[in-house]
């Protein structure tokens, strides 16, 4: 009987620690199942593949580009006015803008409504899904000159030439430094500082 006893302690002794180890091993192919792994990073879109991105916020519609223009149709049926844009191809920035753990880039978009002014605008593009998206257009102003740019972390900042309240439209003389941030409703502009006017010897 003793024996029978001890058999059957050490039966249900084994049982137990079965049942223990197969729980155990359970709980650890659920938690690598489970487990989130991060998207490998890749690089912001190249500038020719910007030039054939679709932008919105240079006009009404969004507007594709091909090869880095579009034109729309005449104002007038068989006219020579009609509005038309561009990418600048000599701007490029590229960096984490909207913080999801991918690079955006930060390009200068143009566009002109058939009159004098030229609009510049300031346009962060990035993947999704295998296609350039563009995830914010802001505008910087008629004829402004884009003296250079950086990123800080991540506001996109720019030193600019624009018009002073003595300017006209076509000659700006103000130097400025304005900064941008992308947020969840689209792409804001912070504050200016302003840096005094462009001299003779200002490049």
């Amino acid at each position: 009987m003793l024996c029978g006893r001890v058999d059957g302690v050490t039966i249900i002794f084994f049982a137990l620690m079965l049942a223990l180890l197969s729980g155990c091993g359970q709980s650890g192919v659920s938690s690598t199942a489970n487990k989130i792994e991060s998207e490998p990073r890749h690089s912001a879109p190249d500038i020719e593949s910007i030039g054939n991105a679709t932008f919105s916020g240079i006009f009404d519609q969004p507007l594709t580009l091909a090869s880095g223009r579009w034109e729309g149709e005449p104002f007038v049926p068989g006219g020579a006015s009609r509005p038309t844009a561009g990418l600048s191809t000599d701007f490029y920035l590229s960096g984490d803008i909207n913080g999801d753990g991918q690079d955006e880039a930060v390009v200068i978009v143009w566009g002109n409504s058939g009159g004098t002014g030229t609009y510049i605008y300031v346009a962060v593009v990035g993947w999704w899904d295998g296609i350039i998206e563009n995830i914010g257009t802001a505008p910087i102003g008629d004829r402004v000159q884009i003296r250079s740019g950086h990123l800080d972390t991540q506001q996109i900042v720019l030193q600019v030439l624009q018009q002073g309240p003595d300017d006209a439209a076509c000659c700006p003389s103000q130097k400025a430094t304005r900064t941008w941030l992308m947020t969840a409703t689209g792409l804001h502009e912070g504050g200016a500082v302003i840096e005094g006017d462009k001299s003779s010897n200002d490049p």
